[in-house]
Order: C-alpha cells, then structure tokens, then sequence
C-alpha cells in the first residue's frame, strides 16, 4: 500500500473529477480501493471544512425591555410578572404576602 500525503490524496480527488473517469475506473488504473478512495475523500473533507455532526446553537437573547412586566419591589427584593398575568391572580398574590 502507497502512503500519500493530504495533499498528495487531494491531487488524486482533482485528477479524478478532471479526468472523466468514473470513481471505480480511476482507482483501477491507480491502484486505490474504491471504498477507501471514498473513505479518504471524506475524512479530507471533513477535516477541511470543519463539520460536526451537531452545532451547538444559542438562543436569542431577549431584551427586557421589549417584552412588557410588572415589576413589584419590597426594600431588596423584586418580583417580575409578565403583563399578561390575570390581575385577579397577582392582588391574591399581594394580599397573601401581606
């Protein structure tokens, strides 16, 4: 078996595409085994570009502000409700905090 270099395998996957020959004639003539010419493509593409399998993704960050609330504070205490909040719910609540 040839060691080839990344570059060298590089050259190959050119040489092929150029060439008109389809995978399993060009590997032929070179001496490569089909799945290991696949196998190498591959992995030299994976390592070039960087691709994962998952991307780890962050959710928007919101501003405070633009989602409207109700804000209650007591010396060094805050309580934040969303202004959707029933206000039957939220004078219950203040009434039990008393």
């Amino acid at each position: 078996m040839k060691h080839r270099t990344h570059q060298q395998w590089q050259e190959l996957f050119k040489q092929q595409v150029t060439s008109g020959l389809s995978v399993a004639v060009f590997c032929k003539e070179h001496g490569i085994g089909q799945s290991y010419f696949y196998k190498r493509k591959s992995d030299l593409i994976d390592n070039e570009t960087n691709t994962k399998k998952f991307i780890k993704v962050k959710p928007p960050q919101t501003n405070s502000m633009s989602t409207p609330f109700i804000k209650i504070q007591h010396q060094h205490t805050q309580l934040h409700f969303p202004s959707t909040i029933s206000a039957i719910w939220l004078a219950d609540f203040v009434k039990a905090l008393a």
